[in-house]
C-alpha cells in the first residue's frame, strides 16, 4: 500500500532533487533568478539546485557588518561567484540613530 501511495503522489518516481530541479527550470524568469545567499544550509542547497538545473541566476550575500568571520571566510572560499552587498552605514551607526531593532521596528 505504501508503494502505491508513493506512485500516486509522484507519478514519475523522481527524487526530491529531481523534482526541485524540474520546478526551478519550469519557473525560470527571463532575467534569471536572484538568489539571496546567507551561507546557511538552506542557501547552500538552493545554490546547488540552481547550479545543477543550469538556469541563469546570481547569488547575493548581504553583509551586515556584524557577521561571523568564519561565515564570511566560508562564503569567500567556497562560493567565489556570490556577489557581496554591503550596507552604506555600519550596524552600530544605525543602532545609535534608530535604536535596537524590534518586532515593530525592523531595520536590519
Amino acid at each position: 500500500m505504501g508503494e502505491k501511495l508513493v506512485q500516486q503522489l509522484n507519478i514519475e518516481l523522481k527524487t526530491k532533487e529531481e523534482e526541485a530541479i524540474a520546478f526551478i527550470k519550469k519557473h525560470e524568469p527571463p532575467e534569471g533568478y536572484f538568489l539571496g545567499f546567507s551561507g546557511g544550509k538552506d542557501s547552500v542547497v538552493l545554490y546547488d539546485l540552481a547550479k545543477k538545473s543550469g538556469v541563469k541566476f546570481e547569488a547575493y550575500y548581504e553583509a551586515t557588518g556584524i557577521d561571523p568571520p568564519e561565515l564570511m571566510k566560508f562564503i569567500k572560499e567556497k562560493y567565489k561567484d556570490v556577489k557581496w552587498l554591503r550596507p552604506e552605514r555600519s550596524f552600530f551607526s544605525e543602532l545609535v540613530d534608530r535604536g535596537f531593532p524590534t518586532k515593530f521596528s525592523r531595520w536590519c
